[in-house]
């Protein structure tokens, strides 16, 4: 299992449209929580963000040192 962060392009409460994700999948709840966090800050648009549950392999991960994703690749 790994986890993955979705993020709401516009809308609040009730009219939030489905979550997006990219292809970053992280092993702990806690890293893609940050990474949920990190895109907030960088980008304009996104509302709000989501981590959810996923089947993927693990191919990114936060390092506390970084304020980005790290490919595992």
């Amino acid at each position: 299992m790994s986890f993955k962060v979705g993020v709401y392009g516009g809308g609040t409460g009730s009219t939030k449209e489905t979550a997006c994700s990219n292809g970053c999948a992280f092993s702990t709840f806690e890293e893609a929580t940050r990474a949920g966090v990190e895109l907030l800050m960088r980008w304009f648009m996104p509302s709000d963000f989501v981590v959810l549950t996923s089947d993927e392999p693990v191919n990114y991960r936060m390092l506390e040192t970084d304020s980005r994703p790290v490919s595992l690749s």
